[in-house]
């Protein structure tokens, strides 16, 4: 019987190329993450990890996947208790900020006949979300309202939303200044 020891899999070199523009490489994972190997006791001792001798091909890639890779076996091991381990490769879009000068305030859901004023007229945006999105869009599709809906004559201090016109703002996140806006009704 040969003697046997638990090595850790190296995720150095596992990939190789470049995710499609305005996509990054955010991470990579080994599952199992090691592997016990028999072998004579002088292999083992020189073993620190083991490594996947060929990398996956991620040129062009926009989402995470899995694959199954090979780890190297050692010379003179005898047993590995996994021949193909789960790399999965995580996929993620380039995440930027973009700020907006001077984006005009509106309300939304005013009732009737009502008047809303706003103590300001104009705010700045800072959008945060996938560069790909980012880069492309217009200032004249990004909208801030404070939203009026039910309510009665007075003085409120409202949050300021954002809609970015044909846009799927999942993901993206924004400050604006001021954050909020004292809005009255009459």
């Amino acid at each position: 019987l040969y003697p046997t020891r638990t090595i850790d899999l190296s995720v150095d070199g596992l990939t190789e190329g470049q995710p499609a523009g305005g996509y990054r490489l955010a991470g990579v994972t080994l599952s199992p993450s090691s592997v016990v190997v028999a072998a004579p006791e002088e292999t083992l001792d020189l073993l620190e990890s083991l490594v996947i001798s060929d990398p996956v091909d991620i040129t062009g890639r926009t989402e995470t996947f899995s694959v199954k890779v090979e780890p190297e076996w050692p010379a003179d091991s005898v047993y590995l208790s996994s021949e193909a381990v789960t790399l999965t490769v995580e996929i993620e879009p380039v995440m930027v900020s973009r700020t907006f000068e001077s984006v005009k305030l509106f309300s939304r859901g005013a009732t009737g006949d009502a008047t809303v004023s706003l103590n300001t007229k104009t705010l700045g945006i800072v959008l945060r979300g996938p560069q790909l999105i980012l880069d492309g869009l217009r200032a004249a599709s990004v909208v801030a309202y404070v939203d009026v809906s039910g309510l009665e004559s007075g003085t409120y201090e409202l949050p300021v939303e954002l809609h970015v016109e044909d846009t799927d703002m999942t993901g993206m996140t924004f400050t604006a200044t001021p954050s909020t806006v004292m809005v009255t009704v009459n």
